[in-house]
């Protein structure tokens, strides 16, 4: 998409769409209070119906705090405070968007804790293909710009949470009642772990806003899309390493040095294969992403 999307998008546009990520990414922590790594620690340590009881119960806190946090951004917005370009409904509707991705997130938690792979793999396929087709459709196809971007990541976002509401209201997570007892537990375990998450995201996220707040949206927008270039090598490194490590403790167990210098060669050949990889990736990175050199 992001070839695409640099196509249809100015960098100054593009820059609004990643701050609001941002925001709301770093919302969804004090919204989500942790519960999904809750509910996910606790899969094992409950009973299937007691572990019904405690999703039934927890859901419910996200959807309260929804109204104080809305709350707050209609306040900060009411006072004059900087949006960063962000259109001004869009602001207030950042705390719904977060909140918009929480259904989805405990789907995908529940089916990777009961091994179920293929509906795993449906949901983030579903999730993928709204994306990318609303996209298509709202920037693309209907020349909606800034606006058509936005409203994509919505429409996605509603119709993935439309899909986990109904698996969870099919396998009995929406029917168990509310039981007091689970809150306290809950609250105790994510509100020691909010500072963390967002410790966590702001480590990887807060130079966006820095960057918006000091030289404005067009530079971020271009530093966005500098970050997603370079996450391809990322994502390149990390898929290597997952299948080098076993193969490297294979030949060091067996401690021969004819293994060892074996190693040594075949290292040396993956640092020159992934120098010509990030070479070539470098030199491709401008007629790909050109955009009318518009992000150039």
């Amino acid at each position: 998409m992001l070839p695409i999307m640099t196509k249809y998008l100015s960098p100054e546009q593009y820059g609004v769409v990643a701050t609001v990520m941002v925001l709301v990414t770093l919302v969804s922590s004090p919204l989500f209070v942790g519960i999904h790594s809750y509910i996910n620690i606790n899969f094992f340590k409950l009973g299937q119906q007691e572990h019904l009881r405690l999703v039934s119960t927890l859901i419910r806190i996200p959807v309260v705090l929804l109204l104080p946090i809305t709350a707050i951004f209609y306040i900060y917005i009411s006072f004059g405070g900087d949006t960063w370009s962000i259109p001004r409904e869009w602001f207030i509707c950042i705390p719904l968007l977060a909140m918009m991705t929480f259904f989805y997130r405990l789907v995908t938690i529940l089916f990777r804790v009961k091994e179920q792979a293929g509906y795993f793999g449906i949901v983030e396929v579903f999730y993928s293909a709204s994306q990318v087709g609303l996209a298509l459709l709202f920037v693309v196809a209907w020349s909606k710009g800034l606006e058509g971007r936005l409203w994509s990541i919505f429409f996605s976002s509603f119709f993935i949470n439309a899909l986990a509401i109904f698996v969870l209201f099919k396998q009995g997570y929406l029917t168990n009642g509310f039981h007091k007892s689970f809150i306290k537990g809950s609250m105790k375990y994510g509100l020691g772990i909010i500072p963390h998450e967002l410790g966590s995201q702001l480590t990887r996220m807060v130079d966006r806003l820095f960057i918006v707040s000091l030289l404005g949206t067009s530079a971020v927008g271009t530093y966005a899309v500098a970050a997603q270039v370079a996450s391809i090598g990322l994502v390149a490194l990390s898929v290597f390493n997952l299948a080098w490590q076993p193969y490297v403790f294979k030949m060091l167990s067996q401690d021969k040095e004819e293994t060892k210098l074996q190693l040594v060669r075949l290292s040396w050949l993956v640092l020159g294969a992934f120098f010509v990889f990030f070479m070539l990736l470098d030199y491709s990175t401008p007629y790909i992403y050109r955009s009318e050199e518009r992000f150039s």
